[in-house]
C-alpha cells in the first residue's frame, strides 16, 4: 500500500510542478501549442511520469549527486520519450541544441525552487521545534 501511495502522491505533484510551468511558460509568452484536450493529457502523463520518477530521492542509500544526475536524465528520457510517441516535434534537427538549453534551464529553475521550498518548510519546523522546546 506504502508503493501505491507513494506512486499517487508522486503523479499528482508532478502533474501539479508541470502544469505551474506550463502556465508559467504561457504567461511569459512563450509560444505553446494549441491546448487540446488530448495535448493536455498527454502534459499530464508526463509530468506524472517525472514526479514518479522523483520518488528516486527516498533512497538513502544513494549520494545526493548520484539522485540528481539520475533524475535529470531519466526526465530528459521521459520529455524527449514523450515528445517521440505523441508527435510533439520536440527532436526536431533545426531545434535540438534550443531544446537542450531550454530543458536544462527549466531543469534549474524547478530545482531552485523546490530547494527555496524545502528551506522555508525546514525553518518552518525548526522555529516550532524551537518554540515547543522553549515551552517544555
Amino acid at each position: 500500500m506504502r508503493i501505491v501511495r507513494s506512486i499517487v502522491v508522486g503523479g499528482v505533484t508532478g502533474i501539479m510542478v508541470g502544469s505551474t510551468i506550463t502556465l508559467c511558460l504561457i504567461a511569459l509568452g512563450n509560444s505553446m501549442p494549441t491546448l487540446t484536450q488530448s495535448y493536455i493529457i498527454e502534459n499530464f502523463i508526463m509530468y506524472a511520469l517525472i514526479g514518479i520518477l522523483t520518488s528516486i530521492f527516498n533512497i538513502e542509500s544513494l549520494p545526493y549527486a548520484v539522485m540528481i544526475g539520475i533524475h535529470m536524465l531519466g526526465t530528459l528520457a521521459i520529455v524527449l520519450g514523450s515528445s517521440l510517441i505523441f508527435g510533439w516535434g520536440w527532436l526536431s534537427p533545426n531545434h535540438g541544441m534550443m531544446f537542450l538549453v531550454i530543458f536544462i534551464s527549466i531543469y534549474v529553475c524547478v530545482w531552485i525552487g523546490v530547494y527555496i521550498n524545502s528551506r522555508i518548510t525546514s525553518n518552518r519546523i525548526n522555529q516550532r521545534l524551537k518554540e515547543r522546546n522553549k515551552n517544555n
